[in-house]
């Protein structure tokens, strides 16, 4: 593209310099250059202002939460592994909540009848109505 400017520019000077009309070339050089200040004036201050919206989006965390390539949201998080949701609502990893400091509640367990029932989480069997031994 510069050669092709470049090449544009020295074939107005040549041409110019062989018709006699350097004086109307520096003219209309001069007049057009205050021309491509404007313009460049006006594309920078359109930059800034998007630069600036960009900036106030950013810093409140608007950005972060759309796919930057399809723009839908972004999925949740996965929990971490180990991790349990309280009942005031708070994810844990440990064995209390860090928001209430409620206890993690134990795990029920699970227990195999003589009459062949497996894995019950009861106190009676299901099937024969044995109490867990």
């Amino acid at each position: 593209m510069s050669v092709i400017f470049g090449g544009m520019g020295l074939f107005s000077f040549v041409t110019a310099l062989f018709h006699g009309t350097m004086p109307q070339l520096s003219e209309a050089i001069l007049s057009e250059s205050g021309s491509a200040v404007e313009l460049v004036v006006k594309i920078l201050g359109s930059i800034c202002l998007w630069s600036g919206v960009m900036e106030v989006a950013e810093q409140s965390g608007i950005t972060g939460k759309f796919c930057p390539n399809c723009g839908k949201p972004k999925p949740a998080p996965a929990p971490a592994a180990g991790s349990w949701t309280c009942s005031c609502g708070a994810t844990a990893t440990g064995k209390f909540c860090p928001e209430c400091g409620a206890r993690k509640p134990e795990a029920p367990a699970i227990w195999d009848c003589p009459c062949g029932a497996k894995n019950i989480t009861s106190k009676f069997c299901p099937e024969c109505g044995k109490p867990k031994a």
